[in-house]
């Protein structure tokens, strides 16, 4: 369970592990300047009297060690910082076994060390971001792609939670007029005209139906997409799987058939991150082998976010015939198949006979055409993550049964309304809405879903 308690001074490595040119210790709470001020000395400038953030180089001394260690100070005196508290940030040379003695110096002059997401934990409950944008700072430290960043940055910055809050602003400002006509009762006076508040909720009614259209419908916290190559024996599948990967993930062999088997390899190439999926060529069944083959083929293609088919550049005419019937009924299993050509190296324009509809040529075996895949990869992983990913996926999943619950209660106080129901009911309505909503950005929330959410982040952020 995470510790709740804002009066600790709290301090962590903030870098990842390992050697670098510099890292960071991050420190928060009421008491950071006490802590800092018997390990830290500045070369020039005051700090310590401070009201605005300030930035000073010194240096650390470490009982035992015979040298001042250069550091630079960053401090936060106040409530305007990331915690909503007095923070700051020690930078050091990024040595783990001087960041662990200067972190254990902190704990010695009164700090505590801070338990996963306990910074960002803090920036929640003192106001700095709702629990979108906490979530959204998980997502940023996780991000494997250039798309998923931009997701998570967006959320970060209340692109998600703000249509939510202000839906929510809304709808109690609505609460609290038909509350206000509830004095008014037995004078038959109509505080709110009846025509307005409908008016009022068909317009929330438009914003959440909007806000529950940009809901993905792939509600996961694992962004990776995947891809199956598929082709025809020998087509050079394995040998681009291989070059993807930069490992000899898959046996590759002149002999057609080779791969029987699927093979699962997970690709981090050109800033792309992905799960490939290398799977036996397309032939007749001649075996019980090549049928189980397919059936594993077809499942793996009903599991992927697309298919890249492979056609070699050295077919014949007649088998460029049959590697163009394969591909049509691959194409009618999937609504996401795509061409490319393989083995361009041995591509003899007198012999052989390219696709017209393939979108790149490439060969694995020298790199021609790696570039326009990536290019290709790029567009094809990423075209579902504008308007469509609105949320990142752990996000969606906490959010989606709630926001189905909002969506319910809000219909029900818009029928209610309609039908002239008393506003006493009419109001029991609104504030199923109001505190739903709250549940997804945070403004009502439970210990057990803070200790959900925020203890998969990492220690220092």
């Amino acid at each position: 369970m995470l510790d709740l308690n804002l009066s600790d001074t709290i301090a962590a490595i903030a870098t990842a592990p390992g050697s670098a040119g510099s890292g960071t210790i991050r420190l928060a709470g009421p008491h950071t300047v006490t802590v800092i001020s018997g390990l830290f000395e500045a070369s020039t400038g005051t700090w310590k009297t401070a009201r605005k953030a300030t930035c000073v180089h010194g240096s650390i001394w470490i009982p035992g060690d015979r040298f001042h260690i250069p550091a630079r100070l960053t401090l936060w005196p106040d409530h305007r910082s990331y915690c909503g508290q007095p923070q700051a940030e020690i930078t050091l040379p990024g040595c783990q076994p001087l960041l662990e003695a200067t972190l254990a110096e902190c704990f010695r002059h009164g700090a505590r060390g801070a338990q996963p997401g306990e910074f960002t934990l803090r920036a929640f409950l003192n106001g700095k971001v709702d629990l979108i944008q906490a979530e959204a700072v998980l997502g940023v430290i996780e991000a494997r792609h250039e798309a998923d960043l931009r997701v998570a940055l967006n959320q970060l910055s209340g692109g998600v939670s703000q249509p939510l809050i202000d839906l929510r602003n809304d709808l109690l400002n609505l609460l609290a007029d038909i509350e206000a006509g509830l004095d008014f009762v037995d004078e038959d006076i109509e505080f709110v005209p009846r025509s307005q508040v409908i008016e009022r909720l068909q317009t929330a009614f438009a914003q959440l139906k909007s806000i529950e259209g940009r809901s993905p419908s792939r509600l996961t916290s694992n962004s990776r997409k995947r891809v199956v190559l598929a082709g025809r024996p020998n087509a050079g599948k394995s040998t681009l799987l291989n070059r993807l990967s930069d490992a000899d993930a898959a046996l590759v062999s002149p002999i057609a058939g080779t791969t029987r088997d699927y093979l699962l390899w997970s690709i981090d190439w050109e800033g792309l991150s992905f799960d490939l999926v290398d799977t036996a060529g397309w032939e007749e069944s001649l075996n019980p082998i090549t049928e189980a083959s397919q059936r594993q083929r077809e499942e793996q293609m009903a599991s992927s976010d697309f298919l890249l088919w492979c056609s070699p550049a050295n077919l014949s005419p007649a088998e460029a015939t049959e590697d163009q019937e394969f591909f049509d009924l691959a194409a009618s299993k999937t609504s996401k198949a795509v061409r490319i050509t393989t083995k361009f190296d041995l591509y003899e324009p007198e012999k052989h006979y390219l696709p017209k509809d393939s979108l790149v040529s490439l060969s694995a075996v020298n790199g021609t055409g790696l570039d326009q895949l990536a290019g290709l990869l790029r567009k094809l992983l990423t075209s579902d993550h504008s308007l469509s990913q609105f949320w990142l996926g752990t996000t969606a999943a906490r959010c989606h049964e709630v926001l189905g619950s909002t969506f319910r209660a809000l219909d029900s106080a818009l029928q209610a309304a309609r039908i002239g129901t008393a506003d006493e009911l009419l109001a029991a309505d609104l504030r199923q809405v109001i505190n739903a909503l709250g549940l997804m950005t945070g403004a009502t929330q439970t210990e057990d879903l803070l200790d959900r959410i925020f203890s998969r982040f990492c220690i220092g952020k």
